[in-house]
């Protein structure tokens, strides 16, 4: 079955690959060519994100909700998250809840029609028991973090466990057998730097005191570039690709198959970090910028964005060379939406549109909260995505029999 020329034809057939792409807090204009759709020069340097824009199929009409877990919840369970009890906040790491196992996921319906099933980057979906982990949740492999929030480079948590004096920050790295030895890792537990959070603080966690009552003494942002996230994250989706269709191919020409089963489609859930806080990114990225963009917070976000999309332009590419770019469907969405205390954009700035909220609650139907459009290849069937309800125009009740 050709996908490009019969992509529905091929759906059924079970032969598409499918990749979903989720970028972490993007803000809805903040791409080259969202910014173009506003009237004015892109200062933001996304060409392969611009190209698969303009090649593929844009949702418009497309929402996502405000902050991680609900969102993540929505995406892998197919139901709105006020049905999984989600709906409230994050997901800190101490708690204790998760999404219910009593919801199937997208990765549980993928694995029925026979996919071999595999997610990177973060999850953030709850991990106080083993059920809740992704490996028990419908993926046959596990390789990034768990909760919700770490440095880009050492892996370490934004949030302590423990109190008093016995806090510790920790790091959060691991695949689906166990937590990961790297040497991008700090050697022990760190004592948590007091820093400030930006105006607005993050969503559902007050700040615990003036930002004045508070000195920083984060360590400085730059690392190892090959210890940042988007890049490590980056080179295992390539990896995957690369063994799954040297594994098909494999088996095509009748030779055993030591990486992936025998005739079986790929799905992969790629859960970017970038571009959450904190702000981070390698040097040269944010040297792209340094002539057009002053501050200092946006510069380092926009070389964020730029990661992301050479993480796209380094998949492509690695499709194309698995001979898979035409029997892959991409999609790119954002998670929320962006954060302007963080560098983001959520809105375009300057716009009339809705600005990112941290609330689940009171808003309009006619303002949504994020509307950064997917991005898919030409491939794709057409998509009908359904209008989610807000409180304002909640669902009627259904009549029950006793």
């Amino acid at each position: 079955v050709d996908g490009a020329s019969d992509p529905l034809r091929a759906v059924s057939a079970g032969l598409l690959n499918v990749i979903f792409v989720l970028v972490d807090d993007w803000g809805s204009y903040d791409a080259g060519w969202r910014e173009e759709e506003l009237g004015r020069p892109s200062a933001l340097q996304t060409p392969h994100l611009n190209q698969l824009a303009a090649d593929g199929l844009r949702l418009q009409n497309y929402y996502v909700q405000p902050i991680c877990s609900p969102t993540r919840s929505a995406l892998l369970s197919a139901r709105y998250q006020i049905h999984t009890g989600l709906q409230d906040g994050i997901i800190q790491a101490h708690a204790r809840v998760c999404l219910p196992s009593a919801f199937g996921t997208i990765s549980d319906a993928f694995q029925a029609l026979g996919y071999s099933t595999h997610m990177v980057g973060k999850w953030h979906l709850g991990i106080y028991k083993d059920e809740c982990l992704p490996w028990h949740r419908g993926f046959d492999s596990f390789y990034g973090f768990l909760t919700g929030s770490e440095h880009h480079y050492t892996k370490v948590q934004r949030i302590a466990r423990g109190s008093g004096n016995r806090s510790q920050l920790f790091p959060d790295f691991r695949t689906h057998n166990g937590p990961l030895l790297s040497a991008c890792l700090p050697p022990t537990p760190s004592q948590p730097p007091p820093c400030p959070l930006p105006p607005g603080g993050p969503p559902s966690v007050p700040p615990a005191a003036p930002p004045e009552e508070r000195p920083c003494t984060m360590p400085a942002s730059e690392g190892d570039p090959q210890c940042y996230s988007t890049h490590m994250f980056t080179a295992e989706a390539v990896r995957i690709i690369s063994d799954h269709h040297v594994g098909r191919r494999r088996a095509t020409a009748g030779a055993p198959s030591t990486t992936a089963p025998p005739g079986r489609p790929l799905f992969l859930y790629l859960a970017l970090q970038a571009v959450h806080e904190p702000i981070e990114v390698p040097a040269r990225y944010e040297q792209i910028y340094s002539a057009s963009i002053a501050d200092r917070t946006r510069r380092v976000y926009a070389g964020m964005v730029s990661t992301v999309d050479e993480c796209l332009a380094n998949l492509t590419a690695a499709l194309g060379a698995a001979s898979a770019a035409d029997s892959t469907i991409t999609v790119v969405s954002s998670d929320n939406g962006g954060w302007n205390g963080y560098g983001g954009h959520p809105n375009g700035s300057s716009t009339s549109l809705p600005r990112r909220l941290t609330s689940l609650w009171g808003v309009s139907p006619l303002q949504p909260h994020s509307t950064q459009p997917a991005v898919s290849r030409p491939s794709a069937p057409r998509l009908k995505l359904s209008d989610f309800p807000s409180r304002n125009h909640a669902p009627q009740p259904r009549e029950t029999k006793t």
